[in-house]
């Protein structure tokens, strides 16, 4: 069995059909899991402090590209997320997300309150209403919260989108092991490949 930044892979070690694919389980990068709709949200966060680093800028070979224009791309995702959750709030019943569907309306509670106060928030630091834009402002208005605006944090939101991905995954392996009782778990080798700075795909 080999576990590493993709998921969990079963493979066969009998002798005549050694290497053989038995079962596995996509932790990452699965567009059926929810995996990818909880992380987008999550992603929002980096997207906001990356803003930020860029200060005032312009891309040098394309000068309609700027920090500005990138802000508004941003905000106008987030916003196009935030309708498409309205539009179709029973999303999660067509995901392989088992372990979600019994908190269905939570989630979408939640999904809802990240991306309205990603768009708030992007919004009025576009306008300059945080009388200068850093991480610093980034770390204590958005992630921690710190404004009256802001009854969550969106630190909670990020952590919670990441449990929610990684509770399916353990569901689906707990699922895996029980629809292939024929392997031999207890006597499997395992090899973990999960090397540090790989997580990261080519465009």
């Amino acid at each position: 069995m080999t576990v590493n930044g993709f998921g969990v892979f079963a493979y066969d070690g009998s002798p005549d059909t050694a290497g053989k694919t038995l079962d596995y389980v996509l932790t990452r990068s699965d567009a059926e899991s929810g995996f990818v709709q909880m992380t987008a949200l999550s992603h929002v966060g980096p997207a906001a402090a990356y803003l930020a680093a860029l200060g005032d800028w312009t891309d040098p070979e394309n000068p309609k590209i700027t920090t500005q224009t990138l802000f508004q791309a941003l905000i106008d995702r987030v916003a196009v997320a935030r309708d498409a959750l309205a539009a179709d709030p029973d999303w999660i019943d067509a995901m392989d997300a088992v372990s979600g569907r019994d908190h269905k309306d939570d989630i979408n509670r939640m999904m809802d309150y990240g991306l309205w106060m990603s768009e708030d928030f992007l919004t009025r630091a576009q306008s300059g209403a945080f009388n200068g834009y850093t991480s610093q402002t980034v770390a204590d208005v958005f992630y921690d919260g710190n404004d009256a605006a802001y009854a969550i944090p969106f630190n909670n939101v990020m952590i919670r989108t990441f449990m929610l991905a990684a509770m399916n995954s353990v569901d689906q392996f707990r699922k895996m092991v029980a629809d292939n009782p024929q392997i031999d778990w207890k006597n499997a080798r395992v090899l973990v490949q999960m090397p540090i700075g790989t997580n990261s795909a080519a465009a």
